[in-house]
């Protein structure tokens, strides 16, 4: 009978069961984004070569600025100068970080040119343009890029991407420009609750406008889980490709259905389809689960008891069903349950609410709750009765109790003063 009572105390355990997915990335990882929850990870933690997936951070830090879309933005050449790598690489990367290479993708603006923010910022999201990136960080930081990096580094750091240090915008090679799988996805989670970011991130073509120095043209997506395909998938909603040499291809996925929303991470793909093929592999088990469900409390054998402000009797209450909870085996979870009383004193009614008990995440996210009901009831004690008869209604006899009081006390005093006029004429 008192089981529950014990077990409250104690921390519920989840059986997890790791997917098993064949993944030829050198590093991948696949969470739950609600939750965080690592589904899958290989290698996840080792520092990679993150190509123009650095545009994420990028981007994210562009859109918390809360820019002004429609602002036209004059182009510098300072942000369009480049250099071949192998000549970065002759002056051992002493160069800015930030100088583009002829062989980047380009999003072929002129020096001079005046382009939107918005054109500007799809154009590096949607397209991967590096020259764009460029810009906008030189644009969004008074006219200093590697300024706009420390703004980057230290957001990165503040959601916990301590393996992550980016030294320009777009993703160009550098060797300390580095991250890892786990960061990336903590990265993606952070960015999809942005709306903005999530308008970007779906759009598959985007018109780049006539400008004072070149008409329009479109230019698509590299994602191509968002494009008709061998690689499309519906439940695709994001989010960046990335390579270079060093870095092989790298992708960074989004998708979801009516029961999850997923991340996945490849880095150091042998080829771009082969990334595809990775994070297709990691959704596929993931949305192929079943929920399982496991009880965690039984309502028959459910009792929990409190001492009642003003009660004649302890309060005992219950569920009134079993308390259950869902989850995908992939999905390891430790839990703890709270008991929260409401603010309540006698007297108490059975089938009254009278609290709930939590379950909660080990960061106190409570993710089910279930309510306490009275299993009897609980009346005033005999020793607050008269004190409440007073209070709630007595008043008007005690005053007139208190009114025959004083006119007992008046008779008897007169009897007595009548007494003693008597004796004192007796003896006269």
């Amino acid at each position: 009978m008192y089981f529950v009572i014990v077990l409250l105390g104690l921390p519920f355990f989840l059986q997890a069961h790791t997917l098993f997915v064949p993944v030829n990335a050198s590093s991948a990882i696949l969470i739950n984004a609600r939750n965080g929850k690592v589904l899958f990870e290989k290698n996840a933690d080792q520092k990679k070569f993150p190509g123009s997936t650095t545009k994420i951070a990028s981007c994210v830090v562009a859109l918390k600025k809360k820019p002004n879309f429609q602002e036209p933005v004059k182009c510098p050449l300072e942000c369009l100068l480049k250099i071949p790598q192998k000549v970065k690489i002759a002056n051992q990367f002493q160069d800015p970080p930030y100088i583009l290479e002829p062989d980047g993708v380009s999003y072929g603006i002129y020096p001079g040119e005046i382009l939107s923010f918005r054109d500007l910022l799809y154009g590096m999201m949607v397209y991967s343009a590096n020259d764009a990136a460029n810009v906008v960080a030189h644009h969004l930081a008074q006219g200093s890029i590697d300024a706009y990096m420390e703004e980057v580094n230290t957001y990165l750091q503040s959601i916990g991407c301590s393996s992550t240090r980016f030294y320009n915008p777009h993703g160009l090679h550098h060797p300390k420009h580095v991250t890892t799988a786990r960061d990336l996805a903590r990265l993606a989670q952070e960015a999809i609750q942005m709306p903005e970011f999530l308008e970007i991130m779906k759009t598959v073509q985007y018109e780049r406008p006539k400008t004072n120095k070149q008409t329009e043209r479109m230019v698509w997506t590299g994602n191509r889980l968002l494009r008709k395909g061998p690689f499309y998938y519906p439940k695709a909603f994001g989010i960046k490709t990335g390579y270079h040499a060093a870095a092989g291809h790298c992708f960074v996925g989004a998708a979801k259905d009516d029961s999850r929303v997923l991340i996945s991470v490849v880095l150091q793909c042998a080829s771009k389809a082969e990334a595809f093929k990775d994070t297709l592999r990691m959704f596929e088990a993931a949305f192929g689960e079943k929920r399982l469900t496991r009880q965690l409390m039984n309502h028959k054998d459910s009792l929990f008891v409190k001492k009642v402000k003003e009660g004649k009797r302890l309060l005992q209450a219950g569920l009134q069903e079993d308390f259950n909870i869902e989850y995908f085996p992939s999905e390891e979870e430790e839990l703890k349950p709270e008991l929260v009383w409401q603010v309540i004193k006698a007297p108490i009614k059975k089938g009254d609410k009278v609290g709930e008990v939590h379950i909660k995440t080990l960061s106190d996210t409570v993710i089910k709750s279930a309510p306490l009901y009275a299993i009897q009831d609980v009346d005033i004690a005999w020793s607050y009765k008269g004190y409440y008869y007073i209070k709630e209604g007595g008043k008007g006899l005690v005053f007139f109790l208190f009114i025959l009081g004083l006119l007992a006390f008046y008779e008897k005093r007169q009897r007595r003063r009548g007494a003693s006029i008597y004796k004192r004429s007796s003896f006269f």
